[in-house]
């Protein structure tokens, strides 16, 4: 039932009475409507909103974080499967693991925490409003664990990135030894194959030479592919196959290389059994010999050791091969060193020092000859004034003058005719010294000491050396100085009439008034003959007495 004011309003309406009735409803209304604001909970509504927020990015930040810590550094993990999970870092990886799995237990139980709350009524707001600060708390601390001083996120990404370089060297390593066996299995067939035509099978030949083929195949195919993000230990398995399978490309060869080492070793032997030479005192290379020898013998002796295990595997047969090959390299230093020593006690020889007395008495008169028609060839041959200059100074040896026959025999003739004669001359000689230097009379020695059944001592030989030497020089004397024929020495010097007269008229009345009733071993140059014509006659004379007449020589 209305109130009372309400039906008299309403029986006996006037102004007054509903303006005041109307004012005092508002004001009840205002009343009401402040009674329930001072009451309603809004700072929880606000608290309540304000830790949601908090929540769900907490919540959507550790989620991230462990979502990319677990699958960067098990992804990473996966590759150092047995053998190659003993590293250290991988035990350190395998901790950190697990005490992310430990974080993310606890950030589970946190979530279902979170999902087990109901939507929640005014007065339920409290309540609700707790259980998020612990929630918070609770995420704040495994976001501290993640992400706080210790930082174990930063940790967990420095290890992962460790991991990674520790899989790219065990990688390279992998690499470097599937390329030794490469190189090995390569050095063992090319071995093979670089044997005598006889010591080869064909059958055998055609799989090395496909070996071969395969094998640089393969190398091209390792440096492109770059094979990351594979377990080692499957990279490793598939090495080990190969390796075995080159192996056994390589048996076969490495028995047949044993035998031919066999031969090769035996002559190493042979070589290093002679005896050092007798050299003089004063032979600046004599006193390293014998060290060079020991160094020999020791190489030899390893070669002689590794020879035992060439057969077992590529790698022990490319050992064996660098042992011979260190062997033969440190005796042929040896031998080099016998050779220049033999050559620097040759030098000092007597017969061999004359013979650079009669180059140099050559040598001599072609400069001679050269300095005093320079100036004439220059002037009758302007266009070859450079050339002429560049020849000037030039000391000729028989092995540079002959790179350039073709370029200067024509100037030299430009200039006199003589100076090619006198080069041919000196170049004979220094032939001679070249075969003399180099042990070719010993060796001469040497066989004539085995025709005649003589035992080789290494005087005897080296007194056969001499003497073969000698007379060789003196041969080389009379065939270029000392004989009736030195008149084409002035050939186109003096005319060809004069020339004829020469050799055809007064060369034979002078053997028949010199050397038929005087006999003599010198000899006269004939009428017209030109200066280097005399001089060397003269010279003839001279060299051949001494050597021929001298006791000493």
């Amino acid at each position: 039932m209305p109130p009372q004011i309400l039906i008299d309003l309403l029986d006996h309406p006037s102004e007054e009475r509903v303006e005041a009735y109307g004012i005092k409803r508002q004001l009840i209304s205002l009343r009401s409507l402040k009674f329930k604001l001072d009451h309603f909970p809004i700072n929880t509504i606000k608290e309540c909103l304000i830790q949601t927020k908090k929540i769900k990015e907490r919540i959507a930040d550790i989620t991230l974080t462990l979502q990319t810590l677990k699958k960067e550094l098990k992804s990473t993990l996966d590759l150092f499967i047995e053998p190659f999970n003993d590293y250290e870092d991988v035990r350190k990886g395998r901790l950190f693991l697990a005490e992310l799995e430990k974080i993310e237990g606890e950030f589970e139980a946190v979530l279902a925490q979170y999902k087990d709350q109901a939507i929640p009524t005014l007065e339920q707001l409290g309540q609700i409003t707790s259980v998020q600060r612990d929630i918070v708390i609770k995420l704040e601390g495994l976001h501290q664990k993640l992400k706080g001083e210790k930082n174990f996120y930063k940790e967990t990404l420095d290890l992962t990135s460790h991991l990674a370089s520790q899989y790219h060297l065990s990688l390279i390593n992998l690499r470097y030894n599937l390329r030794q066996s490469f190189q090995n299995t390569r050095v063992v067939l090319s071995a093979y194959l670089r044997l005598p035509a006889e010591m080869k099978n064909e059958g055998v030949l055609e799989r090395a030479q496909a070996t071969l083929i395969l094998l640089d195949t393969m190398r091209q195919e390792l440096c492109a592919e770059t094979r990351e993000n594979r377990p080692l230990a499957t990279i490793h398995r598939e090495n080990q196959l190969a390796i075995q399978d080159f192996e056994q490309h390589g048996q076969i060869p490495r028995e047949i290389l044993a035998i031919a080492y066999q031969k090769i070793l035996a002559d190493l032997m042979q070589r290093a059994a002679l005896p050092l030479p007798t050299l003089e005192q004063r032979n600046s290379i004599a006193n390293g010999l014998i060290s060079q020898k020991e160094a020999a013998l020791s190489a030899i002796e390893a070669a002689k050791s590794a020879y035992t295990t060439l057969t077992t595997s590529n790698q022990q047969c490319v050992a064996s091969l660098s042992a011979f090959a260190q062997a033969d390299s440190a005796l042929v230093a040896f031998e080099k060193s016998v050779q220049q020593a033999s050559i620097e006690d040759r030098k000092r020889s007597k017969h061999y020092l004359k013979s650079l007395e009669i180059i140099k008495v050559i040598q001599e008169e072609y400069f001679r000859i050269l300095k005093k028609y320079f100036d004439q060839a220059c002037e009758n041959n302007p266009d070859e004034i450079a050339n002429f200059v560049k020849l000037k100074e030039k000391r000729w040896t028989r092995n540079a003058f002959h790179a350039h026959a073709d370029r200067f025999t024509d100037l030299l003739d430009k200039i006199d005719p003589r100076l090619c004669r006198l080069l041919s001359l000196q170049f004979g000689y220094e032939r001679l010294n070249e075969k003399y230097l180099n042990g070719n009379f010993l060796k001469s020695a040497q066989i004539k000491c085995n025709e005649k059944a003589l035992a080789s001592t290494e005087q005897r030989l080296l007194q056969a050396e001499q003497h073969l030497y000698k007379n060789q020089l003196i041969k080389t004397v009379e065939d270029t100085l000392h004989n009736e024929s030195m008149e084409y020495i002035s050939e186109g010097i003096r005319s060809d009439f004069v020339q004829w007269i020469r050799i055809h008229v007064l060369k034979p009345l002078q053997y028949l008034l010199t050397y038929c009733f005087v006999p003599n071993s010198f000899f006269t140059p004939t009428w017209r003959a030109c200066r280097t014509e005399e001089f060397l006659v003269e010279a003839g004379n001279q060299f051949y007495n001494e050597l021929t007449d001298n006791p000493g020589f």
